[in-house]
């Protein structure tokens, strides 16, 4: 009786882990003591980036609308911005992993491989240099959100990276938080 139990735990909890899949994300931000989000920003492409995708172009804009939100003006460019966002993103090829599996007709527990992949999404913010000072940008924000999961491309769980290293944003500085999200569509 008890093994029966069990093995109807093992198959339910298999069939609904499968109707939703969440995106778990670390985050962390470190900034300078008078960093506030105010002030025009652009958000431009890291150089490892092709800053003409459309793709990349997707994504400015979804980091554009959450710095708006933090409470950041858009500037019409780069060059009449006081800051500059620069936007990097990326997913490594995925390395293999044991992990239980639960839903043996036996209700035993089993081992299968699943490759996981470490998607990274990185913005840091400059504070450009004012005209008659003709110093380098500044660096003022360094945001790093990180996610692991079986999803092999950054696209479906993007917005979820996205909505965990904006919660709080900046968050407290040089401390990491964490969050799961229940991923949009299908991977």
């Amino acid at each position: 009786m008890f093994r029966r139990i069990i093995m109807l735990l093992a198959l339910a909890t298999v069939t609904l882990s499968g109707c939703a899949t969440s995106v778990g994300t670390r985050s962390t931000a470190f900034y300078e003591p008078s960093y506030v989000p105010e002030g025009s920003i652009a958000v431009v492409a890291n150089p490892s980036l092709d800053a003409d995708s459309i793709q990349f172009s997707n994504y400015r804009a979804t980091i554009e609308q959450k710095l708006q939100l933090a409470g950041y003006q858009l500037a019409d460019s780069p060059g009449s911005a006081e800051f500059i966002a620069e936007l990097n993103y990326g997913i490594d090829d995925g390395s293999s992993k044991l992990v239980p599996y639960y839903g043996n007709p036996n209700g035993q527990v089993s081992t299968v491989s699943r490759t996981i992949y470490k998607r990274v999404l990185t913005l840091d913010i400059f504070q450009q240099g004012n005209r008659e000072n003709t110093s380098s940008p500044r660096k003022v924000l360094e945001l790093k959100a990180v996610s692991s999961g079986s999803c092999g491309d950054i696209a479906p769980v993007f917005d979820e990276i996205v909505e965990v290293a904006f919660k709080d944003f900046p968050s407290e500085n040089g401390q990491a938080h964490t969050g799961k999200i229940v991923m949009e569509g299908d991977c």
